[in-house]
């Protein structure tokens, strides 16, 4: 169960990461791929997204890299502290 657990989060962290990186590349939201990854991680990325300001240098969402980072530390604590918690 332990290792089920930490596979569905280090899975979510993946997604997390590609998202971060679709939304660097000029790529359309009607895509099918770009579309899978804003549907699952968008709970996560959107609110945390949405009280930063919006800032980009060049091609790079800043915003959206700031919420991967906090995204990404959440649900990395999250797993460590269910999985420590399971006999």
């Amino acid at each position: 169960m332990r290792l089920l657990i930490g596979l569905f989060f280090q899975l979510l962290v993946l997604c997390l990461f590609v998202r971060m990186i679709l939304s660097w590349l000029p790529l359309s939201p009607g895509n099918r791929f770009v579309r899978f990854f804003y549907n699952v991680t968008g709970p996560l990325i959107d609110p945390i997204a949405r009280r930063l300001p919006r800032m980009s240098i060049g091609m790079f969402d800043v915003g959206t890299s700031v919420a991967f980072l906090f995204a990404w530390w959440a649900i990395t604590l999250l797993s460590g502290l269910i999985t420590s918690s399971m006999p």
